[in-house]
């Protein structure tokens, strides 16, 4: 199976639902921007979550030269919750990414099913303490294929 999004440079476009701590549910969008330069991939990105203020997240992340699937590790930094490390997995027609902040207060799980070539479903959760704080069902869509 050969994986279209975070192994080729593009743009993707996100929407769903996200869930808050309580489980209400509120609808994302988003973006995720691949780009790869002397070998370094890097992954800059936003989601916008529809609450009553809405908000913006941003997440940029880092893939050191030289790595290749199954197991990919990476490094990112979200200005709301700090520096994460994590790997991304692949088995298949499925993306597993696992992650934990450097103080390891915060850890996510999020895993992405390639549909089609140029769409992917995902699912996650964030964990902060220990305790869910959100988690979030969406699809991925490459833009301008």
């Amino acid at each position: 199976m050969e994986h279209t999004f975070l192994l080729q440079s593009g743009v993707w476009i996100a929407s769903g639902s996200y869930y808050d701590e309580e489980e209400n549910r509120f609808p994302f969008t988003g973006e995720s921007r691949i780009s790869r330069e002397n070998g370094d991939w890097t992954i800059g990105g936003h989601l916008e979550v529809g609450f009553p203020q809405p908000v913006r997240f941003y997440n940029n992340y880092q893939i050191p030269a030289g790595q290749t699937p199954p197991v990919i590790g990476w490094e990112s930094y979200n200005p709301s919750l700090g520096r994460f490390t994590g790997r991304f997995l692949f088995v298949e027609d499925t993306i597993f990414s696992e992650n934990g902040s450097d103080d390891g207060h915060s850890r996510s799980l999020e895993t992405m099913v390639r549909v089609s070539a140029y769409t992917y479903q995902v699912r996650g959760v964030l964990f902060l303490g220990g305790q869910k704080a959100s988690s979030w069902a969406g699809t991925l869509t490459q833009q301008n294929r």
